[in-house]
């Protein structure tokens, strides 16, 4: 693990896929589960002094080589604490060169609009693997842009009438083949201007329905 520290708060940590092997953990596993987020905590202590606290939050974005960089802080309020992981999200990643693909200038979930939830997809096969296994009720409103000039894609689902615990279900799920796009405002508004529409409704339904 290579850590980055900007205060008494908050710390990156860049985490690669042999990292991941020898503390027994996925991406998601680490976000998820306090347990498993303890040994990044640890380390953090041992090599750079932090100490978390009583309550922490995480934001990630992807890095080169399959790494993952991490964005840790510590505060007890939990709208004063995605302020400031936004604020040091947005800082520049020096400690680890700017190879990151940070594509979806992903900050914190708690920043999302309340009426939308946005993910962004490297590959149409990563979007198609992930309409497959998608375990969820395709009630779910959701549509997919493709922005043709990086290649990637935008799956966009409507979160009205979802509740939270649902909307933590799919977030965790997607996080395995997706990076949450949470960081401009008016986001879906942006994707109807700039991106083309591919499947207006009932997208993931239709992808795992013609899917090879």
């Amino acid at each position: 693990m290579q850590f980055l520290k900007f205060d008494e708060s908050a710390f990156q940590c860049m985490l690669t896929e042999e990292d991941f092997r020898s503390i027994g953990s996925t991406i998601v596993e680490v976000i998820a589960d306090k347990d498993k987020l303890s040994a990044v905590l640890v380390e953090a202590e041992h090599e750079i002094g932090y100490s978390a606290g009583n309550g922490v939050m995480v934001a990630f974005r992807s890095a080169a080589d399959g790494a993952v960089v991490l964005t840790v802080c510590a505060c007890n309020e939990k709208e004063v604490c995605a302020e400031r992981l936004q604020e040091v999200s947005s800082m520049a990643d020096i400690g680890f060169g700017d190879n990151g693909t940070d594509i979806c200038q992903h900050t914190s979930p708690d920043s999302c609009a309340e009426d939308e939830l946005i993910f962004c997809f490297k590959s149409f096969k990563d979007l198609e693997g992930y309409a497959k296994a998608f375990p969820f009720d395709m009630a779910v409103s959701n549509t997919v842009y493709e922005d043709d000039s990086n290649d990637v894609y935008y799956l966009c689902f409507g979160t009205s009438g979802i509740d939270f615990e649902e909307l933590d279900r799919i977030r965790l799920f997607t996080y395995e083949y997706a990076e949450q796009c949470n960081g401009r405002d008016n986001f879906r508004r942006y994707c109807d201007e700039h991106f083309i529409c591919l499947i207006e409704s009932n997208a993931l339904e239709k992808l795992a329905e013609f899917a090879v």
